[in-house]
C-alpha cells in the first residue's frame, strides 16, 4: 500500500510542478508547446495504426502460408495414395508371376530328380535368358506397371554378357 500511495503523491506533485511551469510560461510559448505536443502525439498515433497495418499484413500472410502448406500436405497425401495402390498392383502381378513360377519349377524339379547327370549350364547367354518360358515378357511387365503419366516405367531388355577377359 505505501508503493501506490508514493506513486499517487509523485504523480500529484509532478503534475501540479508541470502545470506550475506550463502557468509561467509566456502564452506563445504555451501555444507552441501545445501545438508540439498534438504533433508528437499524431506522430504516436500514425505509428500505432501502421504497426497494426503492419500486424494484419503479417497475419494474412502467415494464414496464406499455413493454407498453402496444408494444399501442399493434400497434395503429397494423394502421391501417397497413388504409389501405394501402385505398389499393391505391382505386388499382386508379381504374385502370379511367382506363383507361375513356382509351379513350373515344381514340375521341373520332378523331372530333374529322375535324371541324375542334368548338368547345371552357367554359360547362358541373353538369347537363352530372354527364350525361357519362366520370364514374363516386356509387354507383361508393361502392363503391369501401366500408370497414369506421373510415372514413367522403363524395361530394360537383357543385353549380351560381356566378352571374357584374357
Amino acid at each position: 500500500m505505501g508503493k501506490k500511495l508514493g506513486l499517487l503523491t509523485g504523480l500529484a506533485i509532478g503534475g501540479a510542478a508541470a502545470f506550475a511551469a506550463f502557468k509561467a510560461l509566456t502564452p506563445q510559448k504555451q501555444e507552441k508547446l501545445i501545438k508540439d505536443a498534438r504533433e508528437k502525439i499524431d506522430g504516436m498515433r500514425d505509428s500505432a495504426i501502421d504497426y497494426a497495418y503492419y500486424a494484419t499484413d503479417i497475419v494474412e500472410d502467415m494464414r496464406d502460408q499455413i493454407q498453402k502448406r496444408k494444399d501442399e500436405d493434400d497434395h503429397y497425401s494423394d502421391l501417397v495414395a497413388k504409389s501405394q495402390e501402385l505398389a499393391e498392383k505391382a505386388k499382386e502381378k508379381a504374385q502370379g508371376v511367382v506363383s507361375d513360377v513356382k509351379e513350373k519349377l515344381s514340375g521341373k524339379d520332378e523331372e530333374a530328380t529322375d535324371d541324375e547327370n542334368d548338368d547345371i549350364d552357367l554359360d547362358l547367354t541373353a538369347e537363352d535368358v530372354a527364350d525361357k518360358a519362366t520370364l514374363p515378357k516386356t509387354e507383361d511387365v508393361k502392363a503391369a506397371f501401366k500408370t497414369e503419366d506421373d510415372v514413367k516405367v522403363e524395361v530394360l531388355e537383357p543385353t549380351k554378357p560381356a566378352a571374357p577377359k584374357k
